[in-house]
């Protein structure tokens, strides 16, 4: 995963996603996006989807419910915790 493998400055993302929303003239959201949500992550559709995704493209990666535990852990240290 590139926040795995990449040298991504935190304050400079967190400092342009938060521009990009006030340039759009839109609120960060207060709540977790549906994607990035405990239930998307447990749901057997939603994982099977992944798994034909990455079988598709011949990806080795994590099971669905491991990406997005990353993800929410990546997106609170750049834009702060979300409800």
């Amino acid at each position: 995963m590139l926040t795995r493998h990449s040298n991504l400055d935190v304050t400079i993302l967190g400092q342009a996603i938060k521009a990009t929303f006030a340039r759009r003239g839109t609120a960060l959201p207060t709540s977790t996006p549906v994607g990035l949500s405990d239930e998307f992550a447990a749901d057997q559709t939603k994982q099977t989807q992944w798994r034909a995704f990455t079988a598709r493209k011949q990806l080795r990666a994590p099971e669905l419910p491991v990406i997005v535990q990353h993800l929410q852990r990546f997106l609170e240290s750049v834009i702060g915790p979300r409800t």
